[in-house]
């Protein structure tokens, strides 16, 4: 973990060092919005706790061009509309000059629309939606995670060799979870075509109870889920 976000590191590094506007003196502050309460939060700390070692790290060694790098961290609490206002908060408030973020597919698009309107740099750490660099990428943003099409895909080819033909497929119910469901099913159909969708499920995240969906999938008696 620590290694790869030294890698993060490094390509905020090359960022920044490749704009064409002189060189600012004082510290290259780097925004990192993710979520940092409720169960998510802890993927949220890693993230962040990794990335500081990496910025020690960093630091230690006199920086970069000669300037530390400081982070600046919000809690999105794993909505895309505090997500968009605590990135718009690190960039004019803070002044940052990266953002980067999030555990939560949504709110990492959205965050990835306003980097774009204000050319920002935007750096991926979690999401995994396929449109973050596919359908919705940009310039000013990147991505060090694989995305859905790549899980999708992977997993189709599995499950293709499978004797399962009748499959319900169910999930949390945002962007992520849809965006991996889309994947891996038409990546499935591809392969195999006589393969049936008899079903979803969608429930909220951190939805407490999901027995009603489970006795909805046992009732239909898909080979798979």
């Amino acid at each position: 973990m620590v290694r790869r976000l030294g890698c993060i590191v490094d390509l905020a590094h090359l960022l920044i060092a490749g704009c064409a506007k002189p060189a600012p003196k004082g510290p290259i502050k780097v925004g990192i919005a993710t979520c940092l309460s409720g169960p998510p939060a802890v993927f949220g700390n890693q993230n962040i706790n990794g990335f500081k070692l990496a910025v020690e790290e960093v630091n230690s060694k006199g920086g970069v061009l000669g300037r530390k790098i400081e982070v600046v961290t919000r809690d999105t609490k794993f909505k895309p509309d505090i997500a968009m206002s605590v990135a718009k908060e690190l960039v004019m408030s803070e002044k940052v000059d990266v953002l980067a973020g999030t555990i939560n597919s949504a709110a990492a698009l959205a965050i990835s629309d306003y980097c774009k309107t204000e050319k920002i740099p935007f750096i991926v750490l979690n999401s995994l939606s396929e449109k973050i660099t596919g359908a919705k990428g940009h310039r000013y943003v990147f991505s060090t995670v694989p995305n859905t099409a790549m899980f999708g895909k992977a997993q189709a080819q599995f499950e293709a060799r499978q004797p399962y033909t009748k499959w319900w497929i169910a999930g949390d119910d945002y962007e992520y979870g849809h965006a991996i469901a889309d994947a891996f099913w038409r990546n499935l159909k591809a392969l195999k075509p006589e393969v049936q969708l008899v079903g979803q499920s969608w429930w909220k995240v951190g939805e407490p109870d999901l027995m009603p969906y489970i006795n909805a999938i046992l009732a239909a008696k898909p080979d798979a889920l």
